[in-house]
């Protein structure tokens, strides 16, 4: 199982919603409240060894959940769309990706009714960009390529972004894309080898970028008004030697955020004051695409897709039983 084949994500409904988080562990998708009990919510009939169908996108919204998957002998794709936590879902038809190296579904929800999936076709190379407003029963095709692979980030139907090898911004829904500056660090100017995907919390955004050079570091940005102006923040020290993927970011709010990178010296970088100071702890193996659910709350998988789970910040993991 590739590394690519890892995601975890958590969003924020409404006030009056609770927060459910979501670990996808390559086949299997399981929710949780706090990180003490986790319960299966894959879909029946989504992941098939015998067909080849596999999950590509796993979001969870408070009731709601969207997930996608692809089956790469048939050359079809599915949404699967939950309004009880995962407790039963409706399958809508949907596209299906190349299944090439490196292809992929990115999924970015809105709302119930509002969504956006990249499908990232590294070996042609294009990205495909779909949006949905009818909570995933349709799909139309925004644009049949993108300036970039990466993910996507909206703020509102219309203002949006995409992360990739460059930052690029959208305010008429991605219909067109324009490219945004971001300030490189000292000696690091053109440089940049990847972004993260974003988090946005109202009006306060969060992107991190890989640099490379004779010591990789990561860079951390930050907008406080969606989007117009992003401010480098600070550095750490990147993942060295490439292994892919080279770091991940789980941002729990504004101020917690989460960057764990892989290479030959992985480590767990965590912040409580929006990326102004970082606490470093040392890995013994990489783990990636983790879900923060605090501070001190984080799980993840490791490259044979074995969940592990810190409840210390990062300091110490043990192996998830789910």
């Amino acid at each position: 199982m590739s590394a690519a084949a890892f995601l975890a994500c958590a969003l924020t409904a409404s006030a009056a919603s609770e927060r459910i988080y979501v670990l996808w562990v390559g086949s299997q998708a399981f929710v949780t409240r706090d990180g003490s009990v986790w319960r299966d919510v894959t879909p029946r009939g989504a992941v098939s060894p015998r067909t080849g169908a596999s999950i590509d996108a796993v979001v969870f919204s408070g009731l709601e959940g969207w997930l996608i998957a692809s089956n790469c002998a048939s050359g079809k794709g599915s949404v699967y769309r939950t309004h009880d936590r995962g407790r039963s879902w409706r399958r809508h038809v949907f596209h299906a990706h190349t299944c090439a190296a490196g292809a992929n579904f990115v999924l970015n929800v809105l709302d119930r009714r509002t969504a956006w999936v990249v499908q990232n076709e590294p070996t042609g190379p294009f990205a495909r960009f779909y949006s949905t407003r009818d909570g995933g029963s349709s799909w139309r095709v925004v644009s049949a390529s993108l300036p970039d692979l990466g993910t996507v980030a909206f703020a509102n139907p219309a203002k949006g972004w995409l992360a990739g090898r460059r930052l690029f911004r959208t305010v008429d829904g991605g219909k067109t894309w324009s490219r945004q500056a971001l300030a490189a660090p000292r000696r690091y100017r053109g440089n940049l080898r990847a972004l993260s995907r974003m988090s946005f919390f109202g009006r306060n955004g969060l992107v991190a970028g890989e640099y490379y050079g004779r010591r990789d570091v990561l860079a951390f940005y930050r907008t406080v008004d969606t989007g117009r102006h992003w401010r480098l923040v600070s550095t750490v020290p990147g993942a060295g030697p490439y292994v892919f993927p080279q770091f991940t970011m789980s941002a729990v709010s504004a101020s917690t955020i989460w960057l764990l990178t892989s290479g030959a010296k992985p480590v767990a970088n965590v912040t409580t004051d929006g990326g102004r100071h970082w606490s470093r702890h040392p890995l013994n193996q990489p783990f990636f695409a983790p879900v923060a659910l605090s501070a001190r709350v984080a799980a993840a998988s490791n490259f044979h897709g074995l969940p592990y789970i810190t409840r210390d910040g990062g300091r110490s993991w043990r192996l998830l039983r789910l």
